[in-house]
């Protein structure tokens, strides 16, 4: 099931060994993210696949090196259902930590921040799902008071799931049938239908009320500490930017993120700290001081309490 090394072989490849070129590749097709290589001297070797379905876009990902991936911020209402095609890769997805491989499923909800270690074997299947279209599919299931709401950790296929892959399986292959000369309109759209309803039935947990609406002040808020990651940062100011008051921002942020706003930002700034580690940076204090930690002590504690590492260790290992 899904195992085929020419999942959809049929459209044609995109193939770069830039991780900034692959960086801007992807951020096209699902959007904002950040992502460094584990090892600065590692190959690079992505290669992505890409069809669609009427409004669902099918694709086959792999990047050929140890790569972490973090997406901390809302840039679309796309969730993403990723099958592993061939090795592992570890989530970290509403504080709960999951490892995935062949035999299982994972949704990535584009209303919790997420991250990613894929390894260097790493091939995946992922299926980009437009929000709206769920939510039309939940009403047409007259479901429409249902709540979207999806597993944080890998999923097992069995069951519901196994159909659902089953399913994503014949589709792959209609879809490189149909390369050569398109698929008919009315075709489309009732296996998208059918593709859905399988979704929804083996991924939807509707016992569950986790649903977290992003309200407007958070994005902003959230574009806002990205374009200010270099600089210092109060809550007052950031406040400010979303035009909301310092206690409706915490409450905001502690609904739709589950932590505070510090707390993201902290981690964006880690993020991009050890994106810089990891390709080309040559001082652990000039880091910490560029991403406005005023102190290398705390930087490297929080870093290693993120990574398991401390930042000098990650630049000795990118040797």
């Amino acid at each position: 099931m899904l195992d085929s090394p020419g999942l959809l072989g049929h459209f044609p490849p995109v193939c770069v060994e830039d991780l900034s070129a692959a960086h801007r590749h992807v951020t096209q097709h699902f959007g904002a993210h950040l992502i460094s290589k584990s090892r600065h001297d590692a190959d690079l070797r992505f290669v992505h696949r890409h069809a669609q379905l009427g409004s669902l876009s099918f694709n086959t990902l792999s990047y050929g090196a140890d790569v972490d991936v973090h997406v901390g911020w809302v840039d679309r209402p796309l969730f993403l259902m990723m099958v592993p095609l061939e090795g592992r890769a570890q989530i970290v997805q509403g504080g709960q930590r999951s490892e995935a491989g062949r035999g299982h499923l994972v949704i990535l909800d584009p209303r919790e921040p997420f991250d990613l270690h894929l390894s260097a074997g790493q091939r995946n299947l992922t299926i980009g799902i437009p929000a709206e279209t769920l939510k039309q599919a939940l009403a047409a299931r007259r479901q429409d008071h249902a709540r979207l709401s999806f597993s944080h950790q890998a999923q097992v296929v069995d069951g519901a799931v196994s159909m659902l892959m089953r399913f994503t399986d014949f589709l792959c292959g209609e879809l490189d049938l149909a390369q050569a000369g398109g698929m008919v309109p009315n075709v489309s759209q009732a296996l998208e239908a059918s593709f859905l309803h399988l979704f929804l039935q083996g991924a939807l947990e509707p016992d569950k009320d986790m649903r977290r609406v992003v309200p407007r002040s958070v994005r902003v808020a959230q574009r806002y500490m990205m374009a200010h990651l270099k600089d210092p940062l109060s809550t007052e100011a950031v406040a400010q930017a979303a035009g909301i008051s310092q206690r409706t921002l915490r409450a905001h942020f502690a609904e739709a993120c589950g932590v505070s706003p510090g707390r993201w930002l902290l981690q964006q700034r880690l993020t991009a700290a050890r994106r810089d580690l990891t390709e080309g940076a040559t001082s652990v204090t000039e880091v910490a001081l560029q991403y406005a930690f005023g102190n290398v002590g705390r930087f490297s504690r929080a870093y290693r309490d993120a990574y398991g590492e401390y930042p000098s260790q990650t630049l000795t290992n990118r040797h």
